[in-house]
């Protein structure tokens, strides 16, 4: 009776796994099942090309190979020295090399595929006769090169910055593309690259093979072919970007090399925002990018920091450049008008501390017209304490300062810095916001740092009363205009500062 009983407990328990098996978790196993059955090996799509306004090529993509070993179980070291012996005079890789990867593989397996050769042309791999179903398991695959065409070497400095390049990936998203977790995936790491991934990277493919219980390929079973990128035709103008980079150069430092000194300009279209001109010194060949060499290494090991954007990225205190700012914050504020008169003896005291103005002997009664014209700073330290940090920041905010431009087509970009009280109380429990803080951004200076990127497109937005947005990117021939929403500043007053305070 109690053996009764506990044969019914063990079958009725296996009864209730097997139930748990075939009916509640039916689909996960089948799942599990077919994966064990078959590997999946991505095709990575043809990466789009970069053109610049004229359409000559910048940046395009070369077919390579590669080839690989993918795991099975039961490769013995006789299969080692097989392999090694089959490939060796094939892909021009030296025999004990191919075996010291095959036998590390042995050693210690992956799930990942061992790369025996890489970057392979097509005339390296034409006598490779290879099937998909060899016993060593050995796939030559397709892969992609990113080149960039034997351009003079001017241009080829002049355009770095702005095409970039690409590189390992370094972070992948749970729910990103699957093709990116493949050895040897490249991403756009700067520049157009980087801006224009999305459309430059193109939708993986995929060959499905059916493995055997070594592991080994039996046969392809499905395959979709790769989708390619979009190329992406840029609105630089290379003539003036050669002469821009041509004029940066030439600035010489003290006791420096021409060439050694660090700067950027940025030239925009106002009634496009199209870029026609981004230049960043000291530069770098990008032909250097894809060897990744010694060259390679003294530009990542370089204190002047010549792979760095300083269009995009670079941090600077805006200084009198702002001051139109401060202006149009406070005359939409009311704190001032064009024709009152603000006196400056060379400097002013606020709060107990002196603050001076550039021009020692004073600007003596200045108007508004004169004091951007002059630059007077005791002029906008009292426009600035008169208006107040936050009105100050919003008008820097409406005219582009403090942001990222998402769909410029370029990365990485920095958002500089517009501080508010808000801002101080989050970074500063101590003290409140200062109205020396407020004298000091007035003219520029203080916390406020912008990119040369934000300065033209601020300049951009008071010329045109419109909220100018940046691109690189070109658009068709066939596409209107783009429109961009009026600047939250009164007509008035922009044509006061823009008519009679700036230069003609």
């Amino acid at each position: 009776m109690v053996v009764g009983i506990a044969n019914a407990a063990v079958f009725g328990g296996l009864a209730a796994r097997l139930y748990d098996l075939q009916v509640l978790n039916g689909a996960q196993q089948a799942e599990l099942a077919e994966s064990n059955r078959s590997r999946t090996i991505w095709l990575p799509p043809m990466r789009g090309r970069i053109l610049d306004a004229k359409g000559d090529l910048l940046a395009a993509t070369q077919e390579t190979f590669r080839v690989v070993l993918y795991p099975q179980r039961g490769l013995t070291l006789t299969d080692v020295a097989r392999i090694a012996a089959e490939l060796s005079p094939r892909i021009g890789v030296d025999r004990s090399t191919l075996e010291t990867r095959l036998a590390k593989a042995l050693r210690d397996p992956s799930p990942s595929p061992l790369v025996l050769a890489d970057d392979l042309q097509f005339r390296d791999i034409a006598a490779l006769q290879l099937a998909v179903g060899d016993p060593g398991n050995v796939v030559v695959e397709p892969r992609h090169q990113r080149v960039y065409p034997e351009l003079r070497p001017s241009v080829r400095v002049a355009m770095a910055h702005i095409v970039g390049h690409v590189g390992a990936v370094d972070r992948i998203a749970l729910d990103d593309d699957p093709h990116l977790r493949e050895p040897g995936a490249r991403v756009g790491k700067s520049g157009v690259e980087a801006g224009t991934e999305a459309e430059l990277r193109g939708v993986a493919g995929r060959a499905i093979y059916e493995i055997d219980a070594r592991g080994r390929h039996v046969r392809r079973i499905d395959e979709r072919a790769a989708i390619a990128g979009r190329d992406v035709t840029l609105t630089v103008d290379m003539a003036l970007q050669e002469a821009v980079i041509a004029t940066l150069s030439a600035v010489e430092r003290s006791g420096e090399p021409p060439g050694s000194a660090s700067g950027a300009a940025v030239i925009i279209e106002i009634a496009t925002g199209a870029i026609m001109a981004m230049a960043s010194t000291p530069g770098f060949d990008a032909a250097a990018a894809r060897a990744a060499g010694p060259e390679w290494r003294a530009y990542k090991t370089d204190p002047r920091r010549p792979l760095v954007n300083r269009a995009t990225t670079g941090h600077y205190p805006p200084g009198s450049t702002f001051k139109i700012v401060t202006a149009l914050a406070a005359l939409e504020a009311g704190q001032v008008s064009l024709k009152e008169k603000i006196e400056c003896w060379g400097d002013a005291t606020y709060a107990g501390h002196t603050f001076r103005c550039w021009n020692r002997r004073g600007h003596i009664a200045t108007d508004l017209h004169r004091a951007v014209r002059e630059s007077c700073d005791c002029y906008f330290y009292e426009a600035a304490r008169r208006t107040g940090i936050d009105k100050i920041a919003a008008m820097a905010g409406e005219l582009g300062l403090g942001q990222v431009y998402p769909d410029a087509g370029i990365a990485p970009q920095r958002a500089g810095l517009i501080p508010t009280r808000a801002w101080k109380r989050s970074r500063s429990s101590r003290t409140g916001w200062l109205l020396g803080e407020t004298i000091l951004a007035g003219i520029g200076q203080g916390y406020v740092l912008t990119t040369p990127l934000q300065l033209a497109v601020m300049t951009a937005r008071i010329a045109s009363g419109r909220k100018v947005i940046p691109t690189i990117v070109g658009r068709a021939s066939s596409d209107p205009l783009p429109e961009f929403d009026p600047v939250a500043v009164s007509e008035t007053n922009l044509v006061a500062c823009v008519g009679r305070c700036l230069p003609s």
